[in-house]
């Protein structure tokens, strides 16, 4: 039975006493509805219908009123929490009353229903914040709970987590959020826990281990002092015959008190045999098996806190859904200030006060019905991530990236067609997170002087997009890469500048032991003593001897190592023109091991590595079907012409990418050197060669950098 009925103050019911798919149901609208009955007396078919149908995650039922049969009364455990009324009939008073109630207070306090389904934990937490507040729970107090992951939760919390709305870490961490926005306020301090490190579950248990093998299994035993002798040492080394007699002395031990007595414990080892008075205590997490050391242990207060008025107005404000990205980036902005900020900048260059041109690129993803779907939240903290510099927005199913580029400072500002190579990449990238019947899509708009239909255009995904990336399967990556990617929030939020680091250059006039010039007396200035010069020249004379020596000591040193650089252990190759403070690339990589690529042969006639020139020009292109850079390792007696080492696969690509467009005529190679990717245009055996090529084509802003480990059997 599936109806809808009016109660006596016209308000509109939907009774129905089994489970149905309400919310892809065209015959039951959000607005022909204003509370549910669900009518069973049932409560496992209770329970399941509100699984589905409840009014947190339904979008047709977001915040209604809730009505069960009163059999259910007192047999809904958690469940009990999404009920507002039980009842038999619903013009009874109290019902009437009670639906009433609700529905003004939503309508008073401007709560809108969400059309979106819930995509992530953070976006759940404020449905659910938004669902308290029309039922005018402010407080909420965590429950002690043996079924709870935790130990404590709170009931309705509790019930969405055991269905998978979201993690711990992800409620601890909004939590955290929200009370630094003071939305929420701590009002009682309830407990101290600890938590595993990895899962953050409660579930702990706590073990005692040797210190040396980190075995349990141990034996305590009591030890003795003899007051006659001083001997100290376990009680099995005193028993003899059963009685106690000193292994030392071999005095017979008779009352404790007078001839011993015991101290203390001491613990073996039955793995080790090792002795030791204190055991190390570890924990082991019975949810995901961890087993950490105690003081590694997690620890988190469990507080009741209330809901204050200003989070009351912020968790209701359409706004609040974003909280997530402005709390974690700063280049984020609210759609609302994000056009705000557009408008203010057209308002600039229309009255010359800014010669900035204004470009906006919109991302979106398309299914196979051509529709735009929701974003995923990790889709946008991606672009966030990527685009550290640039303002960021999301709203109608897409994200905003805004690129304003300054004639009078280019060099300082990424030009509309660097920001669409670069989103290129990560895009293409983020190509595998997607269904296999999406894509995403891409266009650029630039304002042209009229304000309003610059953002009218924003509103709407573009027919004819620049770029579309369809579904493509994940690449498998290397440990190396793998580790390399991954991050947390604060140290991968925002890669490092594409430019290469630039190395300091010795002046021209200096010769091949700059740094080592001799000293030059200066004259002694007015009214000083001239009867110190004669000393002062002797000291000269002496420092210039000194000097002499340490330049030769120093010519010798640097004589050998250039002449031997398949030292093993040998210090890596600097370029001519890099000061000791610059920041050498080849200091910052690790070691890995070296795989030969098809796109490398060694000769052994002159000891180098010769590069295979491939038979398309160097130039990327930047449409879909151009394929990616071949990546190779670095060798250990290999020497390479380094532009550009980064953290990120991408960002490396994309300076390749920019290099080989200025300069065709090299063959560009993209090498993997421990964490960095490096990009090089040559490599040789003889540093010297390096030198050479960097001379004869007058590169600048290059550095030469030494392969760390031989390729096996080389």
């Amino acid at each position: 039975m599936i109806t809808i009925q009016n109660n006596k103050r016209q308000r509109r019911i939907l009774i129905f006493d089994s489970a149905f798919n309400l919310e892809d149901s065209n015959d039951f609208l959000r607005e022909m509805f204003d509370a549910v009955f669900v009518f069973t007396s049932s409560p496992d078919e209770a329970k399941a219908i509100l699984n589905v149908i409840n009014p947190v995650t339904s979008r047709k039922c977001c915040y209604k009123p809730f009505l069960l049969s009163r059999d259910l009364k007192g047999q809904l455990d958690e469940y009990d929490e999404l009920v507002d009324c039980y009842t038999y009939d619903i013009d009874d008073a109290e019902t009437l009353d009670t639906v009433e109630e609700i529905i003004t207070h939503i309508e008073s306090i401007d709560l809108q229903p969400d059309d979106n389904d819930v995509l992530s934990g953070n976006l759940f937490f404020v449905r659910l914040y938004r669902y308290l507040i029309s039922r005018r729970v402010y407080n909420l107090t965590p429950e002690l709970n043996h079924l709870s992951a935790m130990g404590y939760s709170i009931p309705l919390f509790e019930l969405f987590y055991r269905q998978g709305a979201y993690s711990l870490n992800e409620y601890i961490i909004f939590n955290q959020s929200m009370v630094e926005k003071g939305y929420i306020r701590p009002v009682q301090f309830i407990n101290k826990i600890y938590l595993c490190p990895k899962c953050l579950h409660s579930h702990l248990l706590y073990i005692e281990n040797c210190p040396h093998c980190h075995s349990s299994d141990i034996k305590s035993e009591e030890v003795i002092h003899h007051f006659r002798c001083a001997n100290i040492s376990p009680e099995h080394t005193y028993n003899f015959g059963g009685q106690l007699r000193c292994p030392k002395c071999h005095q017979l031990l008779r009352h404790i008190g007078v001839d011993y007595d015991r101290p203390s414990v001491v613990y073996t080892c039955s793995n080790c045999e090792e002795t030791f008075v204190q055991p190390s205590m570890s924990a082991v997490c019975t949810t995901c098996g961890n087993r950490s050391d105690v003081t590694g242990l997690t620890p988190y207060d469990v507080t009741a806190f209330e809901v204050t008025p200003e989070g009351c107005k912020a968790i209701v404000s359409p706004n609040i859904g974003f909280t997530v990205y402005t709390d974690f980036y700063d280049n984020y902005m609210e759609f609302d200030r994000f056009m705000a900020r557009l408008r203010l900048l057209s308002n600039l260059k229309s009255a010359g006060s800014t010669d900035a041109d204004i470009v906006v690129v919109k991302v979106w993803v398309l299914n196979s019905q051509e529709e735009s779907c929701p974003l995923n939240p990790d889709f946008i903290s991606l672009l966030c991530k990527r685009f550290p510099t640039h303002k960021v927005s999301s709203a109608n199913n897409m994200v905003y990236i805004r690129n304003s580029v300054y004639a009078s400072d280019n060099e300082e500002n990424i030009p509309s067609d660097e920001l669409t190579a670069r989103l290129d990449v990560v895009l293409s990238k983020a190509a595998t997170t997607i269904a296999p019947d999406e894509r995403i899509c891409y266009a650029v708009s630039r304002y042209e002087g009229d304000m309003e239909e610059f953002t009218n255009n924003l509103y709407f995904t573009s027919p004819f997009p620049k770029r579309t990336f369809p579904y493509r399967q994940a690449e498998e990556e290397t440990p190396q890469e793998a580790k390399a990617s991954i991050g947390a929030m604060p140290e991968d939020a925002v890669p490092e500048s594409p430019r290469p680091v630039e190395p300091v250059a010795y002046p021209a006039d200096e010769t091949e032991h700059a740094g080592f010039a001799e000293p030059v007396d200066e004259e002694p200035a007015d009214g000083e003593n001239k009867k110190d010069t004669p000393r002062s020249n002797g000291s000269s004379l002496l420092r210039g001897v000194v000097i002499l020596l340490a330049i030769g000591a120093v010519v010798a040193l640097l004589s050998f190592l250039w002449y031997t650089p398949e030292m093993e252990e040998e210090e890596p190759y600097l370029l001519i023109g890099e000061a000791e403070e610059t920041m050498s690339a080849d200091t910052a990589l690790a070691e890995t091991p070296v795989e030969r690529t098809d796109s490398a042969m060694w000769t052994e006639e002159t000891g180098e590595l010769q590069l295979e020139a491939p038979e398309e020009p160097q130039a990327v292109k930047t449409e879909a079907t151009a394929a990616e850079p071949v990546l190779e390792e670095t060798r250990k007696g290999m020497y390479y012409v380094v532009e550009g080492a980064f953290t990120w696969r991408e960002n490396a690509e994309w300076q390749l990418h920019k290099n080989a467009e200025a300069r065709p005529g090299y063959a560009y190679r993209l090498y993997k050197h421990g964490s960095f990717y490096v990009v090089s245009p040559y490599c040789s055996t003889d540093p010297a060669q390096c030198e050479a090529f960097v001379r004869n084509e007058g590169l600048d802003k290059v550095w030469i950098a030494q392969g760390k480990r031989k390729e096996d059997g080389l």
